[in-house]
């Protein structure tokens, strides 16, 4: 399957977790609101055979949406930006004016998530407990 090799290129064998976790949400999608709650995109380069990325949202209601992943081939510099800007774009077109595009565990993710002109940041603080 090429959604699995492609996800086994980009986490490792040894992070089956991940893979499975990804695989099921991009090919396992919820009906949602008339199935119409669920967004995903993925992306080819060059006829290969296998995705060079992907991603997946959720409707939150009328205007918004929540990313829940945006994964990209680490093949060519700026395909991450690339295919991030063709969500928004695509994301537009339906109607979706606000995107979620959730938290920043390191700091790199949260510079590169800066790049699209964020109007809102919010702080959270994690709290772990057993």
């Amino acid at each position: 399957d090429d959604v699995r090799e492609f996800l086994i290129r980009h986490f490792g064998k040894e992070d089956g977790k991940n893979v499975e976790a990804y695989e099921n949400m991009l090919t396992q999608l919820p009906l949602g609101r008339n199935g119409r709650s669920f967004f995903s995109f993925v992306s080819y380069l060059n006829n290969d055979p296998l995705p060079s990325g992907f991603f997946l949202a959720e409707r939150l209601d009328n205007k918004s949406a929540g990313l829940y992943a945006a994964i990209a081939s680490r093949c060519c510099p700026g395909l991450s930006e690339y295919l991030h800007v063709e969500m928004l774009k695509r994301l537009q077109e339906i109607g979706i004016c606000y995107l979620n595009i959730g938290g920043s565990e390191v700091r790199s993710l949260h510079d590169f998530k800066c790049k699209f002109a964020p109007i809102e940041q919010r702080y959270m603080k994690l709290l772990v407990y057993s």
